[in-house]
């Protein structure tokens, strides 16, 4: 067996691991993305074959920073989709009741649209993970890049910042 083969038998057999890294990394909502980037980090595996550590320690390291590496790309895609303006107008269908109660729900849904634009990007983010995509204290963290410990006073402080701005 050559070298190339032994390689590409070592990725095929680091299949379940990755995609446990992966899953673990991506947890919550993210975690339905895990065979994405598994399946992207084989890919990159083989186009990078030749450049690849020759020691199979070091080899599986390689492996494992690849599948760590895509993670923290999905990452930042994802996080990316949700600053996008568009999106904010993709939150929630109004429900289907009585004319006047469905022009009172999208008039009020409108409106907190409207309120949580106002907002500062870091609250405006934080609302919109928290409340519409139910992430995580970690989850919201690992998007906005900041310690997993301020997620929850900078989420109350973004709640009182758009309650003012819905009174007002």
């Amino acid at each position: 067996m050559n070298d190339k083969q032994i390689k590409r038998n070592r990725i095929a057999a680091f299949l379940p691991e990755a995609l446990r890294i992966a899953k673990y990394k991506l947890s919550g909502k993210l975690a339905r993305f895990a065979e994405d980037v598994v399946q992207e980090a084989v890919f990159k595996a083989l186009e990078k074959e030749d450049d690849s550590p020759e020691d199979m320690e070091h080899f599986d390291n390689w492996l494992r920073a690849i599948v760590n590496n895509k993670c923290t790309d999905m990452f930042r895609k994802k996080r990316e989709e949700l600053t996008n303006d568009g999106d904010i107008y993709n939150l929630g269908a109004t429900e289907s009741c009585e004319e006047s109660d469905a022009h009172e729900k999208r008039e009020e849904h409108k409106n907190l649209k409207r309120c949580i634009y106002k907002l500062p990007s870091r609250d405006k983010k934080m609302i919109l993970l928290r409340d519409f995509f139910k992430c995580s204290g970690k989850e919201t963290a690992a998007y906005l890049e900041i310690p997993e410990g301020n997620v929850n006073v900078y989420y109350q402080r973004a709640k009182k910042k758009l309650r003012a701005l819905l009174i007002a």
